[in-house]
């Protein structure tokens, strides 16, 4: 798991949710948030970096997806590792 190195030194909202949209597995997380979530606040939350480090983790239960668990737990670990300056 990754740990910050500072907590206080982390992305921004914005900087989540475009860095999402930037993703090649992009549509594949919308996907599984459409499945999760029926609400479109609820996943509106993830998509806008409301969820900060809970934007992959939080999202849905991975072996319940398409990808499985292996794929989103890599996928986590890439933005946690981005989202504390850590990549």
């Amino acid at each position: 798991m990754v740990q910050p190195i500072n907590p206080l030194h982390h992305r921004s909202k914005t900087e989540i949710q475009k860095w999402l949209k930037t993703r090649d597995w992009y549509n594949k997380y919308v996907n599984n948030l459409k499945v999760e979530y029926t609400n479109i606040s609820q996943r509106r939350k993830f998509l806008l970096g409301d969820m900060e480090t809970g934007t992959i983790s939080a999202a849905f239960c991975y072996s319940e997806t398409p990808e499985g668990a292996e794929y989103w737990l890599k996928i986590e670990e890439t933005f946690l590792k981005w989202y504390y300056y850590q990549d």
